[in-house]
């Protein structure tokens, strides 16, 4: 009996996952980033340092979370088809042993 094919599952989350590790690392760079315009005197507006750096850690933190949920989604998924390929090879060598 021939081995079956290997197929990658989950085509959408996959996509899914990798969108928002994108979008998490433009948020972390858009946290390191944010501090500068207001320490270069863009606003006229006197901004705190305190609500400076909680937005600029806010965008930060959430970036680098939405990345490892990303990380996460990614590594759940390639298991996930890893065991099913697995399923079908002791399916084979079951099938095989019967004979």
């Amino acid at each position: 009996m021939p081995l079956p094919e290997a197929r990658v599952q989950y085509r959408g989350g996959r996509v899914l996952a990798k969108v928002v590790g994108i979008a998490g690392w433009l948020f972390a760079a858009a946290g390191i980033v944010s501090p500068a315009p207001v320490l270069a005197g863009f606003f006229p507006v006197p901004v705190s340092v305190g609500s400076m750096l909680t937005v600029a850690g806010v965008l930060l933190g959430g970036g680098l979370l939405a990345v490892l949920a990303s990380h996460v989604s990614i590594a759940l998924f390639d298991q996930a088809d890893a065991l099913r390929e697995l399923a079908a090879l002791e399916r084979v060598k079951l099938s095989s042993e019967r004979r």
